[in-house]
């Protein structure tokens, strides 16, 4: 289901297995870009880039949800 599912809010799953010893991974788009604790780190987010980000994980997560991932 994870590979199935696109959406522009969430990162694509495009392999799921185990290694030789039977580890899990995943493997996803590579996405360039600053990670969130890189810019939480920065300080302070201004509230309108803070809500729209907000806005872009629900709607991420509404996608999932819709999808039936929980």
């Amino acid at each position: 289901m994870a590979r199935r599912f696109q959406h522009p809010h969430a990162v694509r799953v495009d392999d799921l297995d185990t290694t030789e010893d039977g580890r899990p991974f995943i493997v996803m788009e590579f996405i360039d870009g600053e990670p969130l604790s890189a810019r939480l780190a920065a300080g302070r987010m201004p509230a309108r880039e803070a809500v729209e980000l907000a806005c872009q994980v629900a709607e991420g997560l509404a996608g999932a949800h819709a999808a039936g991932i929980v």
